[in-house]
């Protein structure tokens, strides 16, 4: 482990490393690059069989603000609260090893951290890039999401928080089991203790979609154990719920994780899917009845305001009911055969 400075820094960025190897340097190098030094990195290599390891040592031996933590391979949420022990910094900030961010983005940021006295500083502006090979990205689409969208948008990347009011309120991400929406259980329970916010619209994050990560296995069983994951993630959220019916906040981050879910299981073979929503049906999830204080309006899954996007829009919003869910059935798998980019 990198020996650690004695001055505590303004800023922990932790960052779960697991097989990596292609795009781990690229991440590392834009936080380096920063003009901004008074950061430490958490690198936390979560039993990775790759590379991974030795890109790590490189890095670790020619910069003194980095930590490296290596653990036998628990999943990506048990990584970010072994990082969360470790920092020291008055903010963390959650970054992926295959992601990038913005040249010289920690000055502006810090910056706007200590013009106020804020809990939490949300990222609005990022952008998804594809990654075609090891060298070459097309720039896929820019997102710009409103201050208080759920599900897809609660991601931890998408927020600075302050260190010392994660710990006051014993914010982790207290469920190791899952694989995937580990971040959404964290930001919901961060969101139940109301931080003081901020949001900005800069293009702050480039977040890359990689064929072979978590978020793009497409074979039907790792499409399923995602899919499980996000049922616990709702569950979560719908006991919660149920307890606090009138909470627009929650009703809206139930609704939005568990339209997600659905949208997925749409994707599945049919046999696949027969799996998950007879999982959905045992906890209660479907079909649902959306709640009063709900008050999404949209998917924000494809932005505009075309024919489309409202046909897509009214489909979406209604999937936790049988009518709806098979409408998108259909919707998906006739857009599929008609445009395979679908």
């Amino acid at each position: 482990m990198q020996e650690q400075h004695k001055k505590q820094p303004e800023i922990s960025i932790i960052v779960p490393v697991y097989k990596t190897e292609r795009f781990l340097s690229a991440c590392i190098s834009s936080i380096l690059a920063q003009t901004f030094t008074d950061f430490e990195l958490i690198l936390v290599d979560d039993g990775s069989t790759d590379k991974s390891g030795s890109i790590l040592k490189f890095f670790s031996a020619k910069h003194q603000n980095l930590t490296i933590i290596t653990q036998e391979n628990s999943g990506v949420a048990t990584a970010r609260n072994t990082g969360l022990s470790a920092a020291r910094g008055d903010y963390i900030w959650f970054v992926d090893a295959d992601d990038v961010i913005q040249t010289n983005i920690l000055r502006k940021l810090r910056g706007i951290l200590e013009a106020a006295d804020y809990d939490q500083l949300i990222v609005g502006g990022f952008q998804f890039e594809q990654v075609l090979t090891s060298q070459q990205m097309a720039l896929g689409r820019q997102g710009n999401l409103p201050d208080n969208v759920p599900g897809p948008g609660a991601v931890v990347w998408r927020s600075l928080i302050r260190r010392s009011f994660l710990s006051a309120h014993r914010v982790n991400f207290r469920h190791p089991e899952l694989t995937h929406g580990e971040d959404g259980q964290f930001m919901f329970e961060l969101s139940l203790e109301r931080p003081t916010a901020l949001t900005i619209r800069d293009t702050v994050y480039f977040y890359r979609i990689r064929p072979g990560s978590a978020e793009t296995a497409d074979s039907a069983q790792a499409q399923e154990k995602k899919l499980r994951s996000h049922i616990a993630v709702a569950s979560i959220m719908l006991d919660y719920y149920q307890q606090n019916p009138e909470d627009s906040g929650t009703a809206n981050r139930l609704m939005s994780v568990l339209w997600n879910c659905l949208y997925g299981v749409t994707r599945l073979p049919l046999r696949e899917a027969r799996h998950v929503t007879a999982t959905l049906r045992r906890c209660g999830l479907f079909p649902f009845r959306r709640p009063k204080s709900c008050t999404l309006t949209q998917s924000f899954l494809f932005p505009g305001d075309t024919v489309w996007q409202r046909l897509f829009d009214w489909v979406y919003l209604r999937m936790h009911t049988r009518l709806g869910f098979f409408l998108m059935w259909l919707l998906y798998h006739i857009g599929s055969i008609a445009f395979p980019n679908f």
